[in-house]
This record gives C-alpha cells, structure tokens and sequence, in this order.
C-alpha cells in the first residue's frame, strides 16, 4: 500500500463489498479498476485455502470489471524490484517510455539473457533454445526466448519467457520480436502460458 501511494495514486485498502459482500480486497485503486491482493506464503498455503481460492477470486473480480493481481510474499521479500516495475507497469506508470519502432533487434548471449531475466523476470531465467532482444542505445530493454514446448506435443513451439526492463515500457516490443522469430523460423504454431496472477496475457 506505500509503494503505491509513492506513485500518488489513491487506494482504498480492505476493500470490503467492492467484489462480495464478505470478500475484501487488501488493495483496490477505483481509478482503474485494479485490486492488489497480498498473499501470506503460510495462511494462503493448500492447508488453508482451497486450491481454486485464488482463481476463483481473481474470477469473481473479473466479473465485476476489476483486474485483480496476487503478489506472494516471497516474491515481495526476495524479488521487490521486479514487482514493483510489474505494478507501475499495470497502473500505466512505467518511469521511462520507449517505443518499438525505436530499437533493434539483435542476438543476444547466453549469459546476457541469463543475466537480463533473473534480473527482469519474476521465474528468472529459462532453459530455452532460442532467443532474441530489442535494444536501444545498444543497451538491451525487452527479451523474448522461446523453446520446444514443455507440456504440449500439439505445437512446434513454445514462447517462454517476454519481459522488458525494469520500470521501462516498451510499446510494441512483444508484437515485434515474435514477428521477427515467425519472419525466421515460419513456425506452423506457438503456443505460451500466460501467470493469471498478473493479467490475461
């Protein structure tokens, strides 16, 4: 709730009848329509919650219009930075701006791209084949990796990982870079998985 006041935005915490009579949300900004939820690690463990909750409460507030995120206190503890970009991203407020058709794209290492998401990616970094970054100034701003896919034999590929750097905004960094991968390999399908927590995908 500071970290959101830092930003000057207005909140409204314990949200009580925003989504339900008797659910609440820790943190609900009225201007746009988002709820924070900041789940403990212990009492929202399988041993006091339902495996759905989560799910089912991010549901309920979809239908009321409100785009609902869970924080998890690990990751809050251990990764506050990347979190903190994720929720100035949402609320528009990403510190610097930079457009797409501004950049480049080129090959990135492997250690570049180990480094770049454990430091911009709250899953840290993957083992995937392929990737490719968006640079500007020849510094790297958005990464996008992709592999064979882990959990599906019905596709050719996998997008795994998309992220851009802290608390920048790329416009059109995600359409670019996968236009750019399809320009190259011509894949028959793609398929990616998208963390409910923080949005659709």
């Amino acid at each position: 709730a500071q970290f959101i006041r830092s930003l000057n935005v207005d909140i409204k915490t314990n949200a009580r009848g925003v989504i339900d009579k008797k659910k609440e949300i820790d943190i609900y900004i009225p201007s746009c329509n988002i709820g924070i939820e900041f789940d403990g690690l212990l009492w929202h463990s399988s041993r006091y919650k339902s495996r759905s909750y989560h799910l089912d409460k991010t549901k309920l507030a979809a239908a009321h219009g409100i785009s609902l995120i869970h924080v998890f206190e690990d990751e809050w503890k251990f990764k506050r930075p990347i979190v903190e970009s994720i929720l100035a991203a949402k609320l528009g407020l990403s510190k610097v701006r930079i457009g797409a058709r501004k950049c480049i794209i080129k090959s990135v290492t492997r250690q570049e791209k180990k480094k770049f998401l454990d430091s911009n990616h709250l899953q840290g970094n993957d083992a995937s084949q392929e990737w490719i970054g968006l640079y500007c100034n020849n510094h790297l701003v958005s990464l996008m990796t992709f592999s064979k896919p882990r959990f599906s034999s019905n596709h050719q590929w996998e997008l795994v990982r998309f992220c851009s750097l802290l608390n920048h905004s790329i416009p059109g960094a995600f359409s670019r870079l996968l236009s750019h991968f399809e320009k190259i390999h011509q894949p028959k399908s793609i398929v990616t998985y998208a963390d409910l927590r923080y949005g659709t995908g």
